[in-house]
């Protein structure tokens, strides 16, 4: 079967958001499984599924109580961070 990244000796990041009603927590957990034990989880309070990117109102997602260019900021600040990381 399909073990994802888990054997990838990648260092992997993955963010999502705490109102985000589509990529819901139950799913997040469930995916561990195929991610690296070493996997950095960062949440975006206030954020949601369509302003993770550019998607838009998105059927079924939860109401974000952040703006987009705040969800969009502290999503680049976290991938930023991370990348930081991986060079020491």
């Amino acid at each position: 079967g399909d073990n994802g990244l888990l054997n990838s000796g990648l260092d992997v990041l993955s963010l999502y958001a705490s109102n985000d009603a589509l990529a819901t927590p139950d799913m997040i957990e469930a995916n561990r499984l195929l991610l690296p034990a070493d996997t950095q989880y960062i949440e975006i309070q206030g954020g949601n599924h369509g302003q993770s990117g550019y998607y838009g109102l998105q059927d079924g997602d939860g109401e974000a109580s952040i703006s987009h260019a705040e969800q969009l900021a502290q999503t680049s600040l976290a991938i930023v961070n991370f990348l930081a990381r991986l060079g020491q």
